[in-house]
């Protein structure tokens, strides 16, 4: 009995090693971060990243570091996933725009909406699961003045737990939407081009027509995938498929 309880405390006491020496990788690697030590600092960030652990501010650290080394498609790379842990991180931001000057592609953006630019800001303000427990919240809110409603004998008082009950629905409809929303955001396959030069086929092969062709650094959403391919689509809408050996996924 004593040995399963001594093997369970050490299953249990792993974790929190393995913590503490991730937070303790982490200080040694901003340390070395500051003194420009970025060769160094980002082999400990790997390392943490190894551990299993991401955090916005891992990604960040890590972009960073390969931007100051001239490694700008990893640099974009790490920023992206960054932000898409934390899509309000300003720095992030900042930093990406920065990395995205220096590449060779200049692809321009099919203009959005002003309505669609504030919905996706509104989407973007919590992570998917947030919004899941706040439409819970809300769901049990309306239900259970629905109850009181159903109970309460006051005329003026029924009239109020009516429309309240309403609006609290529709609270739910829109932060379950927006929930979906961040989810497929989320979950969206996008990916940052690595090779010097690729060249975008018209169809999934070698032999097939060259669409158009990325640099380094640029990023796509991924589409479809067969057979050691990606079927990609830029911001200004152009499509390809390109080798998924040449692209790395955020």
């Amino acid at each position: 009995m004593k040995k399963i309880i001594y093997i369970l405390a050490i299953l249990f006491a792993i974790p929190a090693f393995a913590q503490q020496d991730s937070r303790e990788l982490f200080a040694e690697a901003n340390n070395l971060y500051q003194q420009k030590e970025y060769e160094k600092a980002l082999e400990d960030y790997k390392s943490i990243m190894e551990m299993g652990y991401e955090s916005a501010d891992l990604y960040y650290n890590m972009g960073n570091c390969y931007y100051r080394t001239g490694q700008l498609a990893p640099a974009i790379l790490f920023y992206e996933r960054a932000l898409k842990l934390a899509p309000k991180d300003k720095d992030a931001a900042y930093n990406l725009a920065i990395a995205q000057q220096k590449t060779v592609d200049d692809i321009e953006e099919v203009p959005m909406s002003i309505v669609k630019k504030m919905w996706l800001g509104f989407v973007n303000s919590f992570a998917a699961d947030t919004w899941g427990v706040l439409t819970i919240i809300l769901f049990v809110m309306a239900i259970a003045l629905l109850v009181i409603f159903r109970m309460s004998e006051n005329v003026k008082l029924k009239k109020l737990l009516f429309f309240t009950t309403l609006l609290l629905l529709l609270a739910g409809v829109v932060t379950l939407s927006a929930g979906y929303s961040r989810y497929g955001i989320q979950n969206q396959k996008e990916a940052i081009v690595f090779a010097q030069t690729a060249y975008v086929k018209s169809e999934p092969n070698q032999t097939s027509d060259n669409a158009f062709v990325l640099h380094e650094g640029t990023k796509a959403t991924i589409t479809e995938q067969f057979d050691g391919w990606s079927r990609i689509q830029l911001q200004d809408g152009k499509t390809g498929w390109i080798a998924q050996a040449d692209i790395v996924e955020i």
